[in-house]
């Protein structure tokens, strides 16, 4: 499960505008946060999210707010499969307990 207390929103440079800033929410899982930045291009909006954990960024010219708020969803979606795995890998190599 996400840890709500572990999302923020920043400000970074637009990777689009030079000069510009625009607002990014991060969230905090390890070493590599993950980010969703609401950038701008070209008088449109423009998404560009990574997941973390030094994987790539993906970039989308998304046009409209409601397209934008679609790739928000997805990112959110993502790192809640990612989380699960995680919890299930962990529980997986625990050792058993010996019922103390």
């Amino acid at each position: 499960m996400l840890n709500p207390g572990a999302f923020r929103w920043g400000v970074a440079d637009s990777e689009t505008t030079s000069g510009a800033q625009v607002t990014r929410l991060e969230y905090a899982n390890g070493r590599f946060p993950a980010y969703f930045q609401f950038d701008r291009y070209l008088h449109q909006h423009y998404a560009l999210y990574s997941w973390g954990h030094g994987e790539e960024v993906e970039e989308h010219f998304v046009g409209t707010w409601p397209h934008q708020v679609l790739h928000l969803v997805r990112w959110i979606a993502r790192l809640e499969q990612q989380a699960r795995t995680r919890e299930r890998s962990s529980a997986s190599t625990s050792p058993p307990s010996n019922g103390r």
